[in-house]
């Protein structure tokens, strides 16, 4: 009896855990305006085997935009690979005191804190990858949500083809 009592117990821990691990994919849905016309932006992150200081963040988007009179789907998939100390809000707490953080491959600004739905004194950090030149964006950092935390994410998309630029809003979708 006790060992399946404990078996039970073990079981339920680890689901939890599993559950709320950092590591994994978030949905977000993009939010209509005079741009962005519907789609979705999905923020995954992974684990960098045998990488004990990054990992990666994986951001691919499905937008449905207007350009000129017609509608036009983007999609995209962007890499970063980021330091492993934004596992957590200890990095976030660190940016906010140095203010920028650098490295060959992202730049991240604190810009401040804000509350988002019923998260309070979240992040809210500006992030430019420094590999490429197609986007840079804003994002809404909040350590208690799942995964990687990521609740809303604005993107600055820098060349649509026909088009040149654009800003999509995305928000978390919490189901």
């Amino acid at each position: 009896m006790k060992s399946w009592l404990i078996s039970v117990f073990l079981c339920t821990i680890t689901c939890a855990q599993a559950g709320n691990s950092f590591f994994g994919e978030i949905r977000h849905n993009v939010v209509r305006d005079s741009f962005a016309q519907n789609g979705t932006i999905r923020i995954q992150t992974l684990e960098i085997p045998k990488s004990e200081e990054f990992f990666d963040v994986v951001i691919k988007y499905d937008l449905n935009v207007r350009v000129l009179i017609f509608n036009r789907n983007v999609l995209g998939e962007e890499a970063i690979r980021m330091p492993n100390s934004y596992r957590s809000e200890q990095g976030f707490l660190d940016l906010q005191r140095e203010g920028t953080y650098r490295d060959p491959r992202v730049t991240l600004k604190h810009i401040g804190r804000t509350d988002w739905k019923d998260f309070y004194d979240c992040h809210l950090v500006s992030m430019d990858p420094a590999e490429h030149n197609r986007w840079i964006g804003e994002f809404v950092y909040c350590p208690d949500a799942p995964k990687s935390g990521i609740v809303q994410m604005k993107l600055n998309i820098l060349n649509i083809p026909l088009l040149g630029e654009g800003t999509v809003l995305s928000k978390w979708n919490q189901r």
